[in-house]
Parts: C-alpha cells; sequence; structure tokens
C-alpha cells in the first residue's frame, strides 16, 4: 500500500470556547506547484486556539522569531478527509469580519 500521502497529512483541531477541548476541523496536505511543499514540513497536528487579524498576523515578512517562539512558514494545503469542514469555517470568520 502507497504510504506517501499519509505521511504528509497534518490534521487541524479547533478550540471551540476558552478553556474547551480540541474539537476535529479537518485533515489536510500541502498541495504546491513543482513539489514546492517538501514531506515533513508540517506537524502531524495543529491546534488552532485562537485567531486574529492584527496586522502582525499577516504581515509579510513576519517579525523575527524570539529564541522559544517557532519560526513562520506558509504554504497552500487541501482537505483530504472528505468532511468538508473546512470551508463552513472559512464562512464563519468571513461573517464575523475575522479574515479578508
Amino acid at each position: 500500500a502507497d504510504t506517501s500521502t499519509a505521511m504528509d497529512e497534518t490534521t487541524i483541531l479547533l478550540v471551540p470556547a476558552p478553556g474547551a477541548r480540541p474539537e476535529f476541523l479537518a485533515t489536510v496536505e500541502p498541495i504546491g506547484s513543482s513539489g514546492t511543499s517538501k514531506s515533513g514540513d508540517l506537524p502531524f497536528e495543529v491546534v488552532l486556539s485562537s485567531y486574529t487579524r492584527d496586522a502582525w498576523a499577516i504581515s509579510c515578512p513576519p517579525p523575527p522569531p524570539s529564541p522559544e517562539s517557532a519560526h513562520w512558514k506558509s504554504t497552500w494545503l487541501k482537505s483530504v478527509d472528505g468532511r468538508g469542514k473546512l470551508p463552513g469555517f472559512l464562512k464563519y470568520l468571513r461573517e464575523r469580519k475575522k479574515v479578508p
């Protein structure tokens, strides 16, 4: 069996309210032209505990990371779980003016 795709997948969990347990949002994998996303670039799991429209979160390039923080990276992702939750989450954020 081919397991190369499964190794590139990342599970995104969302904390729906402060203090709540993270819930499944999506399983994604990187997409890009001519293999720009390398296997192992993304973690196995990401937990979204909050979000912001503050300029520091979307500026390019991001401010230099402090020694205790992770380096920022960006990549395009596609959902591979077939549940279709990401479009609904994006609609929710747009309605509340959390994303442009």
